[in-house]
């Protein structure tokens, strides 16, 4: 009896053991890609709005294909918090879950804070909206979709030039802050082969009152302001010059492209402008779809504010997301140091357009989008594709 219960027991662990071997072989690998934003803290708004972006992706496109193998992508998130000091733990994180490439993040300093972690395990990250130049020119592991900062700054000084008509520019950032002062550098040396006379001026971090600031336009007669700084300070700024009897058209960076700037715009008396990625209009096919998706996806639409406004963060995020699948495919495997060999070569054909590398890494782009607040309704309005020369 007992020889017939063993023998039983065994038949049962072959027939368990074949079962799980066939569900393993009609099963999809797994392939984990990371998603690195801050998604709590101040700066959540914009990490949130990127990482939509990325899983509208995935909705549409959950599996990739490497070789004859179709793998089912895993989306891995790690919270920066908005915080400068956590933001290599993060990344830390990602790499133990075995992560193949990292997506993200939002704003330049933690992109610079995981960077050597990224690059001490050779793990590709691709920026979506950072845009400081010294990650891609310092982290061979890092790239960018989006178009970098001083590049940015020559476009918005051809714009102040021929769409403003500014001769003296005031520029206004906060001071050792490498976004802002990456694009006022930008601007200030197009804006010298322009002929326009730019005046500079710094404010330190936590600045609340901007009046001393907007006082320079009358006493220096600046017949514009460039202010590349965070919507938070954007806000103050264009609070403050609403003071004035007479006021100068302002030209934020695209950390402006922001709904709450929206707020401070209203009723103001002055023209308010911002730089972006992506206009709405530049694809209803894009637009339409992702509308519809937040409709169905609650969570979708209150991480998006309640509404289906298309924002250019979820754009690229949704690009840098298909770049990401390109580059696996290209790679032909699932392991990270092939997909980071792969990814200076390859292209991808956007929502913001074509995206390919240069030598350093960055997307190769020569404009970038500007937009116009309307004051009244209040909403973004398309206004340009402004070129950088």
């Amino acid at each position: 009896m007992k020889r017939l219960v063993i023998m039983f027991l065994v038949l049962c662990m072959m027939l368990s053991l074949f079962a799980c071997g066939k569900d393993d072989e009609e099963a999809n690998p797994i392939i984990r890609i990371g998603v690195y934003e801050p998604l709590s803290g101040n700066n959540s708004a914009g990490g949130i709005k990127e990482m939509l972006g990325i899983q509208y992706a995935h909705f549409k496109q959950p599996t990739v294909k490497i070789g004859n193998q179709t793998y089912d992508v895993e989306l891995v998130y790690a919270d920066i918090a908005s915080n400068k000091a956590q933001a290599a733990e993060a990344a830390q994180k990602l790499i133990e879950q075995e992560v193949a490439l990292v997506l993200g993040p939002y704003g330049s300093e933690y992109a610079l804070a995981a960077a050597p972690v990224f690059e001490e395990y050779g793990i590709a990250a691709i920026g979506i909206t950072c845009t400081a130049p010294s990650i891609t020119a310092n982290y061979d592991s890092y790239f960018r979709v989006c178009i970098q900062d001083e590049l940015q700054g020559a476009a918005l000084a051809n714009f102040a030039d021929k769409e403003v008509g500014a001769s003296t520019v005031l520029c206004l950032g906060q001071v050792e802050n490498e976004y802002d002062q990456g694009l006022i550098k930008g601007f200030c040396e197009a804006a010298a082969e322009l002929g326009i006379t730019t005046m500079k001026m710094d404010f330190a971090e936590n600045c609340g009152d901007f009046t001393y600031y907007v006082s320079a336009l009358a006493e220096n007669g600046v017949d514009a302001i460039f202010a590349p700084c965070s919507a938070r300070y954007g806000k103050l700024i264009v609070e403050a010059m609403g003071q004035l009897p007479e006021a100068v058209p302002i030209i934020g960076g695209d950390l402006w492209d922001d709904d709450s700037m929206l707020d401070a715009a209203i009723g103001k008396h002055f023209r308010i402008y911002t730089s972006a990625f992506y206009a709405e209009g530049g694809s209803t096919s894009f637009e339409n779809g992702f509308k519809e998706w937040l409709e169905t996806d609650e969570l979708a639409m209150t991480n998006n504010g309640g509404t289906d406004h298309v924002s250019a963060l979820s754009v690229m995020g949704y690009d840098a997301y298909n770049l990401a699948l390109a580059a696996i495919s290209q790679a032909g495997s699932p392991h990270h140091a092939d997909i980071l060999a792969a990814m200076p070569s390859v292209s991808s054909s956007g929502v913001s357009g074509v995206i390919q590398f240069d030598d350093i890494g960055d997307a190769v782009r020569n404009s970038i989008y500007i937009k116009r607040a309307d004051t009244e309704i209040p909403q973004w309005l398309y206004v340009k594709n402004q070129k950088v020369n």
